[in-house]
């Protein structure tokens, strides 16, 4: 179970990574879309804020990942209700944007299927 483990913290901290570049690119669409007097200043700020707020989510939840040890856990499920219980912890103390965690949910729940599928 350990290497079950192990794997979903390696596969999982990859899909984080590409979360976060997602949102980066997403900022630099709306700093592109500002430039060319697609947006008014006050959205500019609104959605860069919240981008922002955003990619502090997610290198939170990669330094959760970093922290976690893999045999600490007794099965995979337990590992993953430990990660989403402290992140959720951290989304409520830091004031994180509440949408990250539906983003992250989603990464645990697909590495979840990805490492736990039979290869026929």
């Amino acid at each position: 179970m350990m290497k079950i483990n192990q794997n979903y913290l390696a596969i999982l901290s990859i899909e984080v990574q590409d979360l976060q570049m997602d949102i980066q690119e997403l900022i630099k669409h709306c700093e592109d879309e500002n430039a060319n007097g697609h947006l008014t200043s006050h959205v500019f700020m609104e959605n860069l804020a919240l981008f922002n707020n955003e990619l502090l989510g997610v290198q939170t939840f990669q330094k959760i990942i970093t922290q976690t040890n893999p045999e600490a856990f007794v099965n995979l499920d337990d590992m993953i209700r430990y990660l989403q219980y402290n992140f959720q912890e951290k989304i409520e103390t830091c004031g994180l944007a509440k949408a990250i965690s539906y983003y992250v949910d989603r990464k645990l729940v697909k590495v979840r299927r990805y490492v736990t599928e039979k290869i026929n």
